[in-house]
């Protein structure tokens, strides 16, 4: 466990002593819990400490504490406190009692703000710095009604801008506070990662990183549908959209004279009354600050697509090296079938003091399964066909047995990787007997010009000049002699194919090439197994 030195301060953030487990004599603390949390970043820290040591009297509400940990700071009010003759049990909230406790009241914008200027409304004595701001472009008029605490009007505010906002505790060599900066990232989307990193290229695999994944479902916050309002009033009845999933199936529908966006396949799985399937949609009132129809369309849109599906979170035991707003790749193969997900931290839990503690929630999960599936798939597919190699074939269009110089056959080339056909990529050479004979797919054997047998062969070589596979044919002309006591005639069809070592050719189930090709010309072949999604066999020739 990582040992982490927490400075106690008093309400002007004097350091008044040290929890540390490490230096003797010191007050130590035990049964801590880091709890960090995706919406701004805010996080809470509890622990136990003994209550008849000499530094315990600095645990008290109102104080402070801070610490570094991983080299960012970490600065929170003492706010709950439970003491009995041998234990302190404390609680601290992140941030500082301005933003915690002070409230702030109704607001409405007489033109449309930045959210830089928004910020010095609420935040008038420069309590929150602000540094990153991928929002900077936008202006929005909005109005706030009621009374709420400073932190919470920030968060209001955020969502406003469709934005994320991250708070970050700067702290002096003394572990006093230097200044609260805040970072405002565009909204976590498919374009957009907001908060933390994309680490879709970092898996973590049940049983190694993880223990285990407990999957919590929940539908209480799920529409079907939503009724967009923009500046004025402004509606979407005069647009006709339909999109379609990848199947070609409708998904989103608004009609023409329809003020509302419909998710037709979520309306299907979840409808609002069975009675009145035409009518069984949920639907959620949502506002939003533009005199632009296409953009009022496209922003209900993106809002339905993510309130139509239920909630699902995954919660994972254990320790894992990953931030708060990560989005990171999950395989858990204890699931039958095997769970592949895609989801992000928005909640985390670590102890210093007992890794038994350690849990990470993801949210935004996709389950990814097909798609991974479809990758493999096609990986092992390119696997398999880039280890088959080529494989050349002769066909003749009479056979390849004539008697007495009668007769005449077209062989024609082919030649295959896997079970592809790839002949026209191939540049193909003819011999007879070694001799060079002409160039193209096909050649005219005429019977009267085999003098007992010949041999035909192909070179196939693809388009950079390199050979990739041979076979030959040998054709036999026989010629009557002198009749024998039975007066019979013996004509033999002879069809030789040589293979190179490593070659590998495709079977029916039940055929095994040493029995033929193997018993004929000494060949050994060994079988790598059926090919995928299919019973033909795939043999290789080893020697």
């Amino acid at each position: 466990m990582s040992s982490v030195r927490i400075a106690i301060l008093d309400n002007h953030d004097q350091v008044q002593a040290f929890l540390d487990n490490i230096a003797p004599g010191a007050l130590h603390y035990y049964d801590d819990e880091l709890h960090q949390y995706l919406k701004g970043s805010t996080y809470t820290y509890s622990f136990v400490c003994s209550a008849v040591h000499e530094d315990s009297q600095y645990i008290i509400e109102g104080n402070k504490i801070s610490f570094i940990k991983e080299q960012r700071g970490y600065y929170l009010n003492i706010m709950h406190v439970e003491k009995d003759e041998h234990e302190i049990s404390a609680k601290c909230y992140g941030l500082v009692f301005e933003l915690l406790n002070e409230e702030t009241g109704a607001y409405a914008a007489a033109s449309a703000m930045t959210f830089a200027q928004y910020l010095s409304v609420f935040d008038p004595e420069g309590t929150v710095v602000l540094n990153v701001n991928e929002v900077s472009d936008r202006a929005i008029t909005n109005e706030w009604t009621g009374t709420e605490t400073v932190l919470a009007r920030l968060y209001s505010l955020a969502n406003v801008f469709e934005a994320e906002i991250e708070f970050i505790a700067e702290l002096n060599d003394d572990y006093s506070l230097k200044r609260i900066t805040a970072n405002v990232y565009r909204e976590h989307s498919d374009e957009y990662q907001g908060m933390g990193q994309n680490r879709t290229n970092f898996t973590l695999r049940y049983g190694k990183e993880i223990a285990g994944i407990r999957k919590t479902s929940d539908v209480t916050n799920l529409y079907t549908a939503i009724r967009p309002t923009g500046t004025d009033g402004m509606q979407i009845t005069s647009l006709d959209k339909i999109e379609y999933d990848d199947k070609g199936n409708i998904e989103y529908k608004s009609p023409s004279g329809d003020n509302c966006i419909r998710a037709v396949q979520a309306r299907d799985r979840y409808p609002s009354n069975l009675a009145k399937k035409e009518d069984g949609y949920i639907v959620r009132l949502w506002n939003y600050d533009t005199d632009n129809i296409n953009m009022l369309y496209g922003q209900a849109l993106s809002q339905l697509k993510k309130m139509c599906e239920p909630e699902i979170s995954y919660e994972i035991s254990g320790t894992i090296d990953v931030n708060i707003g990560d989005t990171v790749r999950i395989v858990d193969e204890e699931y039958i079938p095997p769970l592949y997900l895609s989801a992000r931290v928005t909640e985390q839990v670590l102890s210093f003091t007992d890794s038994a503690r350690n849990k990470t929630v993801f949210d935004n999960a996709m389950e990814l399964q097909s798609e991974i599936e479809q990758v493999l798939t096609s990986r092992v597919e390119e696997m398999i066909q880039s280890n088959l190699g080529y494989n050349a074939y002769i066909n003749s269009s009479n056979g390849l047995a004539f008697k007495n110089g009668i007769g005449d056959t077209t062989l024609t080339a082919s030649v295959t990787k896997g079970v592809k056909d790839v002949t026209s990529d191939m540049q193909i050479v003819w011999t007879k007997d070694g001799v060079y004979q002409g160039s193209g797919q096909s050649i005219a054997v005429n019977a009267a010009t085999i003098d007992g047998t010949a041999v035909y062969g192909i070179q196939a070589a693809n388009k950079s000049g390199d050979m990739v596979a041979a076979v030959q044919a040998t054709i036999v002309n026989v010629l009557d002699g002198e009749k024998g006591d039975t007066g019979e005639t013996n004509t033999e069809e002879i069809l030789e194919l040589t293979y190179p070592v490593n070659s590998v050719i495709l079977m029916s189930p039940g055929v095994n090439p040493n029995d033929t090709y193997g018993q004929a010309y000494g060949q050994v072949w060994e079988s790598l197994g059926p090919m995928s999604n299919s019973d033909v066999i795939m043999w290789m020739r080893i020697s």
